[in-house]
């Protein structure tokens, strides 16, 4: 081989792949908490991060599960499965929820149109002193800069 050919092996790279479809995240999903019920029921558990990485789910399904008692942690330290609480398509659908509550506060960049805060107008009516005038309605911005703490101070020493 010359030293200006250059070789190329496709077979040890590693591919991307394609975007998961709706229909296969859910029963994603729906297999992980299917399985970690199980376990839970099974074997004592300490810690539910363990489960998230083996089958690559989301470490927010902890806290989700977490904090609306769908796991709760017994008296040994180990995790134990809400008996009330079935595995069923409507827990996936509450994890979508607080998902989306989640990145819409954290995230507030992705869903301008939630967190944009617009101008506040105010309307002002003016009356001519004339019998019979028509009358005229102006619209002023009443926006007003904040000026921060520093640049005041520095204001009221200059």
């Amino acid at each position: 081989m010359n030293t200006n050919q250059q070789t190329l092996n496709l077979t040890n790279m590693v591919n991307r792949k394609a975007r998961v479809s709706f229909k296969g995240t859910s029963n994603k999903w729906l297999y992980f908490v299917t399985e970690l019920k199980q376990e839970l029921d099974n074997n004592n558990v300490s810690s539910l991060t363990l489960y998230t990485r083996k089958h690559n789910v989301s470490n927010q399904w902890g806290a989700f599960l977490k904090s609306n008692n769908i796991v709760y942690v017994d008296n040994n330290g180990d995790y134990q499965w809400n008996e009330k609480i079935p595995v069923s398509k409507k827990l996936i659908d509450a994890f979508r929820v607080y998902q989306a509550e989640r990145n819409m506060k954290y995230y507030p960049e992705r869903y301008p149109e939630i967190h944009k805060s617009k101008p506040k107008r105010k309307i002002q009516l003016e009356f001519s002193d004339k019998p019979h005038s028509v009358v005229s309605k102006t619209i002023k911005n009443t926006e007003t800069k904040e000026i921060g703490l520093i640049r005041k101070f520095l204001k009221w020493i200059y």
